[in-house]
């Protein structure tokens, strides 16, 4: 794993392939009019606030550049909260900026049927994610 140095903090390809896909998926809701705004910080459970109807929506964004699983950590907070988004982004070839990634935006309160615990951890497997939450044109009008 490579990693670049910021300060006496490496920064590795898990971290690029996060920041990446929480700018990539912010940059699709700007484009489609959403009022989206980026969070900053570090272990935060949210990444990206949309205001909609006076109400805010949360999108939590998990990034992955291989045909592995993406880790959920610990979230069970937010599995109950209806105003609560997991926006799931798979680069089949990251380094290519004309390849798309693959998006999978799942409601927070229907995540728990899909979570599988490896070794304490808890992760949800892309072949699962491609099963039922493939990305349409459609999926981001939750957010107008």
């Amino acid at each position: 794993m490579e990693c670049l140095e910021k300060g006496n903090k490496k920064i590795t390809d898990k971290d690029i392939t996060g920041i990446a896909s929480e700018f990539c998926v912010l940059s699709m809701l700007l484009r489609i009019g959403a009022d989206a705004t980026l969070t900053l910080g570090n272990k935060k459970e949210v990444d990206i606030i949309v205001t909609k109807n006076g109400k805010a929506l949360t999108i939590d964004v998990k990034g992955l550049r291989s045909t592995g699983d993406f880790i959920l950590g610990n979230h069970e907070n937010s599995f109950q909260d209806k105003n609560h988004y997991f926006i799931f982004v798979h680069y089949t070839k990251f380094s290519d900026i004309l390849s798309l990634p693959e998006f999978f935006v799942v409601p927070a309160v229907k995540i728990s049927n899909l979570i599988k615990e490896r070794n304490g951890i808890k992760n949800i497997s892309l072949k699962t994610l491609r099963e039922s939450y493939f990305y349409t044109e459609e999926t981001l009008k939750v957010f107008l």
